[in-house]
């Protein structure tokens, strides 16, 4: 039987997972589903997903347009390579999801807006220029942009799956709403609309004035396990992140670091986080809040991890 009948008969919806600039952590959340890959996998046909098995560009190209049910894509836009593949997925599939921090906000690699693009890539490179390293060559390389972007900031995106990663139950959970035509109107981020803080085990324990005379690091201090971060002076960025989670990284005795991204009512991730930890802080002239906020030694970087491309600063102004 020849693969296109087979393709014919096989009435399943089809999918396709790819990822762009991104460490492939979205992808292994799928097979965190363990023994239930099987189960939810055998639901839906794979057209195209390198991560699984060598398919080829020219497969999804051969497919007709609008053909596939849905596209996950995860990963941030750094090349142009990633912007065709975008536009192609797009192209393919009738639904588009933003699977996972870095296609949603830009993730921990949209940091590299702080500075450009040109100006990291030049400082890995001993004169400047990409090199093969078996012939010296300069190599056919896709171009480099001059900032990170997320998805949708390069095509139409239906539908966000937040995360750093996403968890396999999620993935499930927005799968099957995709299949049953229940994921809800365009833009609809797929995880609960209410702060982390709602399904953290330690929230009874966090006072109405969280007041706090300094900001504390990590190797500083010895975390109790039961007290709320914020109160111990640990920066938790779990009141203005969405949850989702299951609150897993408070649960592992660390603070939220708030790969989810905000809830629907915040126009800024970072702005939303420095308003929660100012309101943490107990200081009130400028010499008590400069001590309190000495702990924080990267703001960018810890308040914008996950989200400077998608921000309103979207990264460094020339």
């Amino acid at each position: 039987m020849s693969a296109n009948v087979r393709l014919i008969m096989d009435s399943r919806p089809a999918i396709a997972i790819h990822w762009l600039g991104s460490c492939g952590g979205c992808e292994e959340t799928i097979l965190d589903l363990a023994e239930e890959l099987p189960r939810v996998m055998d639901r839906v046909r794979i057209a195209f997903c390198p991560m699984l098995t060598d398919f080829k560009v020219a497969d999804l190209d051969g497919q007709p347009d609008g053909s596939l049910l849905a596209a996950f894509i995860s990963g941030c836009v750094i090349t142009d390579e990633h912007a065709e593949m975008a536009a192609l997925l797009r192209r393919k599939s009738r639904i588009v999801v933003a699977f996972g921090a870095c296609a949603h906000l830009g993730g921990v690699p949209g940091l590299a807006n702080q500075f450009g693009l040109r100006r990291v890539t030049d400082a890995v490179r001993a004169d400047g220029k990409r090199r093969d390293v078996r012939t010296g060559s300069e190599p056919e390389l896709p171009s480099i942009a001059q900032s990170v972007r997320t998805l949708d900031q390069v095509i139409p995106v239906d539908h966000c799956l937040p995360g750093c990663p996403p968890t396999a139950a999620m993935f499930e959970t927005a799968l099957t709403a995709i299949i049953n035509a229940a994921a809800g109107p365009m833009g609809k981020v797929l995880a609960p609309d209410v702060a982390v803080c709602d399904e953290c085990p330690r929230k009874d324990t966090r006072r109405a004035e969280t007041t706090v005379a300094e900001i504390r690091r990590i190797p500083w201090v010895e975390i109790d396990p039961d007290l709320c971060l914020l109160n111990q002076g640990i920066l938790c960025l779990g009141p203005g992140t969405r949850s989702g989670c299951g609150a897993a990284c408070i649960r592992a005795n660390m603070p939220c670091t708030g790969c989810f991204g905000p809830t629907s009512g915040a126009r800024d991730h970072g702005g939303k986080l420095i308003s929660a930890a100012a309101a943490a802080i107990a200081g009130e002239d400028a010499d008590a809040i400069r001590k309190a906020f000495a702990g924080l030694a990267d703001p960018v970087g810890s308040l914008y991890r996950y989200s400077l491309p998608a921000s309103l600063l979207r990264g460094r102004r020339s």
